[in-house]
């Protein structure tokens, strides 16, 4: 960022003159937290910056306009307001300052015209105009000809103008109870300060990019929706640092790291192969966010142990232990050597193989063990069955006599009778049968 960087951030949040503006907390939270991370060495860089709370309309323009004055052609200037924004009866945008009362809106508020007046006077191509008040989205009729369905023509001669507002023109904006700035300005400074609205990851944050990251996150948490026009703007108006390594230097260290690894033995090439390619891949892909960020970790000064580096690259289940830094790399220089140079000798394990058995040992440890109890429950009902038909086997049978036909003896009770003195009755016999039915039935 070699030109020179300009802020007038404003604040209005007490409205003394006029009972129909109630007080507002955030502003006077908006403009200091925005001053923090706008001059910021490592993050906005902005050398001067004027920090205006509760000024009068007429101050305030004065202010706007010696900023735009002192500006080059390749300088940027940045105007900020945080407060109450009131619609005319022609729908025409004022911006509320201290002195500002209802009956005389157009001579005690900051008039949008009136800015637009002054952008058109500089010769400074880079002007960024954020508005957080309600009915901001008004505004846009201000710097364009023609409706606001038509495209947006530059009024200002050729020149850049980036306007970013915290609604539509028909919304009001929010401060919550909870939050230190409006919901708006808290995005904004989330976005630059954490470095997340950089998407590209080239150690930027653009306009575009930071329009975005509010956008998103406005939208998840209300209705509030953020406008934007830029109005012939060429090329990308950064508004700010990341403070971390451009996506080329990421790129570079993480296909060096890779095939470092690669070369001693410690990485598979199935893995070294894919992640190459995923290093390659230019679009954003949120299936891939874990793994990207898996590769990120290899840079870091405590490095991810290569064992649950590969276990958690063969494992997406694996991933969630480890804690998200960054959101994609992309861009990596093409013509990588994958291919092995060596023939494996017969019997002898690839790399690759090494590798896998070397992760998969950690991975399948649980399986092997309940493999191993359930092979001893079967062993167990195995024996406990094989005794069970072993015993079976060995008890005594029991011979079950035919019953013998009324009238008629076997060869053994005409033997007995002979022996013994005295006639058996018959009846004796019939209960003998009797009771080995019952046996039999038994």
């Amino acid at each position: 960022m070699s030109e020179r960087r300009y802020a007038v951030l404003i604040a209005a949040s007490q409205f003394p003159e006029e009972e129909k503006l109630l007080p507002l907390r955030a502003p006077e939270n908006d403009v200091d937290g925005l001053n923090e991370v706008l001059t910021s060495k490592e993050l906005g860089g902005f050398t001067d910056v004027a920090v205006l709370k509760n000024e009068l309309s007429h101050v305030v323009h004065k202010k706007i306009l010696r900023a735009l004055r002192n500006a080059d052609k390749n300088d940027f200037v940045l105007i900020y307001y945080s407060g109450h924004g009131k619609l005319d009866f022609s729908g025409r945008l004022h911006l509320a300052t201290k002195d500002t009362t209802i009956n005389d809106l157009e001579a005690t508020s900051i008039s949008p015209m009136r800015i637009r007046e002054s952008v058109e006077n500089t010769c400074c191509n880079k002007v960024v105009l954020i508005l957080d008040c309600c009915f901001s989205g008004a505004v846009g009729r201000i710097f364009a000809r023609g409706s606001l369905d038509e495209q947006f023509q530059l009024v200002s001669g050729g020149r850049g103008t980036y306007i970013m507002t915290a609604s539509t023109a028909i919304q009001i904006a929010q401060e919550k109870e909870d939050d230190q700035y409006g919901l708006f300005t808290k995005y904004l400074i989330e976005g630059i300060r954490s470095g997340e609205a950089d998407r590209d990851e080239d150690g930027n944050v653009t306009m575009d990019e930071l329009y975005t990251y509010v956008h998103n996150r406005m939208l998840d948490e209300g209705f509030q929706e953020p406008m934007k026009w830029d109005l012939n703007v060429r090329g990308e108006l950064v508004i700010a640092r990341t403070g971390k390594s451009p996506r080329e230097d990421r790129r570079r260290a993480i296909r060096e790291r890779l095939t470092d690894l690669y070369r001693q033995g410690n990485l598979p090439l199935r893995v070294l192969t894919e992640a190459l390619a995923l290093n390659d891949k230019q679009s954003s892909d949120d299936s891939d966010l874990q793994r990207r960020q898996l590769l990120n970790h290899l840079l870091l000064p405590e490095k991810l142990q290569v064992g649950d580096f590969i276990g958690a690259w063969y494992e997406p289940s694996m991933q969630g232990w480890i804690p998200a830094l960054t959101k994609e790399s992309r861009a990596l220089e093409p013509g990588v050597e994958t291919e092995k140079t060596e023939q494996q000798r017969p019997g002898e394990k690839t790399e690759e193989e090494a590798a896998v058995r070397r992760s998969a040992g950690k991975n399948n440890s649980r399986t092997s063990l309940l493999a191993l109890v359930g092979g001893v429950l079967l062993l167990v009902l195995v024996v406990v069955f094989a005794l069970k038909t072993r015993n079976d086997s060995h008890l005594p049978v029991t011979p079950i006599s035919e019953p013998t036909p009324t009238g008629t003896q076997s060869n053994s009770e005409q033997n007995d009778q002979g022996t013994n003195s005295g006639d058996t009755p018959l009846s004796q016999s019939t209960g003998t049968s009797e009771r080995s039915s019952e046996v039999r039935q038994s």
